[in-house]
């Protein structure tokens, strides 16, 4: 049976700057596959390959980049989903570098799954930028989701207020809402199971009176073990959802 484990919602201070951001301690579950998403935002300039340079290593694991967003805009930023397949798991923590690129914050989210597939663990991917400033907001799998998957999908918002939440897509669940400073209003994450749609929704992007710059946005299916049955949720420390 597929089962999520939630591990690690998390953004860095202001005016980070070039070192490297360590966000705090988790212990991932024995054979799990970590699913990584994680926001970077430049203080200033238009680079073109902030997501691209974005690294990760910790722990021991091999991290492999599935989706990388460049938003080349106002303040350059990138979005990148990485994931590592671990083995004994034991309390670690990340580290994420972005080269000599100025960062003003970093955001993650670090969720884990149990029962995977592990040759082929990642199914159907999606992404996009810019995309709206306000209201609903949508991805298209580049496949339909297997009934017993579990796609998680994430939106990074840029706002133009201090602060920004999203609304959780129609038929999703909300696994985390990480907000703060203003240039980069949010990182917000979801899951869906059940369900063999290509469709990823958010509901209504920007819940603040000054909307968007932009967002960008990513989706991956984990498949699950042949034979293993559906997706079950917990929480931190594996507490089942029911």
């Amino acid at each position: 049976m597929l089962t999520r484990t939630n591990l690690l919602g998390e953004s860095s201070a202001d005016a980070h700057g070039t070192g490297v951001w360590t966000p705090g301690a988790f212990t991932p579950p024995n054979n799990s596959l970590l699913v990584i998403f994680v926001l970077a935002g430049e203080s200033a300039g238009s680079s073109t390959d902030v997501g691209a340079t974005l690294s990760v290593s910790g722990g021991g694991w091999t991290y492999t980049p599935q989706i990388t967003i460049d938003d080349t805009t106002y303040w350059a930023s990138g979005l990148r989903v990485f994931t590592a397949p671990v083995g004994i798991g034991a309390s670690m923590q990340l580290t994420f570098d972005c080269g000599t690129y100025n960062i003003h914050k970093y955001r993650v989210v670090v969720v884990a799954y149990e029962g995977y597939e592990t040759d082929t663990p990642v199914g159907a991917m999606a992404s996009g930028w810019p995309g709206v400033t306000d209201g609903a907001e949508t991805l298209a799998l580049s496949a339909s989701p297997a009934s017993d998957s579990e796609v998680v999908a994430a939106i990074a918002t840029t706002s133009v207020a201090a602060s920004n939440s999203v609304v959780v897509g129609t038929g999703w669940t909300e696994q985390y809402q990480v907000t703060g400073a203003a240039e980069y209003g949010g990182l917000q994450a979801q899951t869906r199971t059940g369900s063999t749609s290509t469709s990823v929704g958010w509901d209504d992007v920007s819940t603040d009176a000054g909307g968007l710059y932009e967002n960008l946005r990513a989706a991956i299916e984990i498949k699950a073990a042949a034979g293993g049955g559906g997706p079950t949720n917990h929480y931190l420390e594996s507490i089942e959802i029911r």
